[in-house]
C-alpha cells in the first residue's frame, strides 16, 4: 500500500513538473556588441514588427536582449548560449568555415527579402550563401565639424574632391587662425592611420608615383604645421573628420576625399545579425531574422532614415548616404594595409625618405594585385 501511495505521489510530481515546464514561455536570447550606433532596441518599430510576427507563430515567446562588452563572435555563436548575435562587420567566410553560423539564405522568408536589398550590403561566403543580415549599414563620410568656419573660409570644393584639395586648405586656415587668434586644425586624426591608405588597400591599384608622393608629403606637412587634431580640445577643433555617417543632419557631411578619381571612397561598416548553429531555437531565430529583414519592418523603424539600407520600393535616407554606399568598399587586404601603414609612419618619423617610402608602397601594391 505504501509503495502504491509513493508511486502515485511520484507520478503526480512528475506530471506537475511536466506541466510547469510546458507552461514556460520559449525564450530567444540575442547578444549585442556594446557601442553599437542605434542598436537593436525593444523600443524600435522594426524590433516590434519582428516580435509581433514571431509571436504569431510562437505564442508567448520572449526575447531577451543583452549588451556585451567585447565579444569573440565566433566563439559566442559556437557556444550556443545566445541564439542570435549582433556583430560588427562579421566575416561571413570565416564564420562559415568554422561552422559558427547558420546559412540565412536557406530560409525562404530571408531569401525572398534579400532579393530587394542592395548588393553592397549583402556579403555571401564562397558558397554563395548569406550568413549575416545587416541591422544597418553605413559608409564613412567626411563630417564638417565646424560648418560656420567652413562658410567663413568660402571654399570652392568640387563634388569629387581629392585629398590634395583638402591639404590645399591649410594656408587659408593658418591665415584665419592668425587673424582671429584661433587654433583650429584642418583634420581630426583618422584613427591609427591616414584614411587614404585604407582606400589604397581596398583598391589594390598602383597609382602614379607622383600621387603617392603628394599624399604622403601633404599629410606630413599638416602634421608638422600642427593642423592634425589630437585629443579633444574645444580651442583646437578640427574643421573636418572622417567619420561613420549619421544622417540626422546631412548638411554636416561631405563625400570622403578621393586619392584617385576612379578610386574607392567610403568604407562600408555594418552591424549584422548572425544565427548560432548551436542554438536550441534555430527555427525561431531564423523566423525572427526573416521578419526583421522585411521592408515593412524597416519602414516601421524610427531610425529608418539613418539605417543606410534601402530595399527596392522604399524611400528614405539622404542621397549622399545612398550614393556613398553605392560607391563604397568592404573587403580590405589587412596585410597590405599594414605594409602601407608602416611605410607612411616610417616616412613621417624620418626613418624613410619620401622616395624610399614610395618605393615600399609601390612594391606592396604590386604584391597585393
Amino acid at each position: 500500500m505504501k509503495r502504491s501511495i509513493c508511486f502515485s505521489l511520484c507520478a503526480l510530481l512528475l506530471c506537475t513538473m511536466g506541466l510547469s515546464a510546458s507552461a514556460q514561455s520559449p525564450v530567444l536570447n540575442i547578444a549585442i556588441e556594446e557601442n553599437v550606433i542605434a542598436p537593436l532596441s525593444a523600443d524600435d518599430g522594426r524590433y516590434q514588427y519582428a516580435l509581433k510576427a514571431l509571436s504569431e507563430k510562437y505564442p508567448g515567446i520572449e526575447i531577451r536582449l543583452e549588451s556585451l562588452p567585447v565579444m569573440d563572435g565566433q566563439q559566442l555563436l559556437l557556444e550556443g548560449k545566445y541564439d542570435i548575435a549582433l556583430l560588427r562587420n562579421p566575416d561571413a567566410q570565416r564564420l562559415k568555415e568554422a561552422g559558427a553560423a547558420l546559412p540565412l539564405s536557406d530560409h525562404e522568408g530571408i531569401a525572398a527579402a534579400l532579393k530587394d536589398w542592395p548588393d553592397k550590403v549583402i556579403f555571401p561566403a564562397d558558397d554563395g550563401k548569406v550568413y549575416a543580415l545587416p541591422h544597418w549599414a553605413r559608409p564613412m563620410l567626411c563630417r564638417v565639424v565646424l560648418p560656420k568656419l567652413l562658410k567663413e573660409l568660402a571654399l570652392d570644393l568640387p563634388e569629387k574632391w581629392s585629398w590634395e584639395d583638402l591639404f590645399s586648405i591649410a594656408p587659408r586656415l593658418k591665415e584665419y587662425n592668425s587673424q582671429n587668434s584661433t587654433a583650429y586644425r584642418l583634420l581630426a586624426a583618422e584613427g591609427s592611420l591616414p584614411y587614404f591608405l585604407i582606400q589604397m588597400a581596398a583598391a589594390q591599384q598602383q597609382p602614379e608615383r607622383s600621387v603617392i608622393e603628394a599624399l604622403f608629403s601633404g599629410r606630413k606637412a599638416l602634421k608638422e604645421a600642427d593642423l592634425i587634431a589630437g585629443l579633444p580640445d574645444e580651442q583646437a577643433k578640427p574643421l573636418f573628420e572622417i567619420a561613420l555617417s549619421n544622417m540626422s543632419d546631412e548638411s554636416c557631411y561631405l563625400p570622403v576625399p578621393l586619392y584617385a578619381q576612379d578610386g574607392p571612397g567610403s568604407e562600408l561598416s555594418t552591424f549584422s545579425l548572425v544565427a548560432s548553429p548551436a542554438s536550441q531555437m534555430k527555427e525561431a531565430s531564423l523566423d525572427f531574422i526573416a521578419a526583421y529583414a522585411q521592408p515593412e519592418a524597416l519602414r516601421a523603424s524610427q531610425s529608418f532614415d539613418q539605417s543606410g539600407i534601402y530595399p527596392k520600393g522604399l524611400e528614405g535616407g539622404s542621397e549622399l548616404n545612398k550614393r556613398a554606399i553605392r560607391g563604397s568598399f568592404r573587403r580590405i587586404d589587412r596585410e597590405l594595409l599594414s605594409g602601407l601603414s608602416l611605410a607612411y609612419w616610417d616616412y613621417e618619423s624620418g626613418s624613410l625618405s619620401l622616395t624610399q617610402a614610395v618605393d615600399v608602397v609601390l612594391s606592396q601594391l604590386s604584391k597585393g594585385k
